[in-house]
């Protein structure tokens, strides 16, 4: 994390450790489907749980052991 804020702080007027905490929080925006299914929970789910992120790779990886 620290490498990606220093290297994010490099293209951006943004400090280092905003950066930092920006990813920090980015990596914990999941949300959990509960049944029965809501619409608007569905909606959040799929918005926030987006496949190609890196945390969401990282989960994928790790669930499959």
């Amino acid at each position: 994390m620290e490498r990606e804020a220093a290297r994010q702080g490099e293209e951006s007027e943004m400090p280092g450790s905003t950066i930092a905490e920006l990813i920090k929080w980015s990596y914990a925006d999941y949300l959990v489907e509960v049944m029965p299914p809501d619409e608007t929970n569905t909606e959040i789910a799929l918005r926030l749980n987006r496949a190609e992120s890196p945390a969401m790779q990282a989960w994928l990886v790790e669930a499959a052991e």
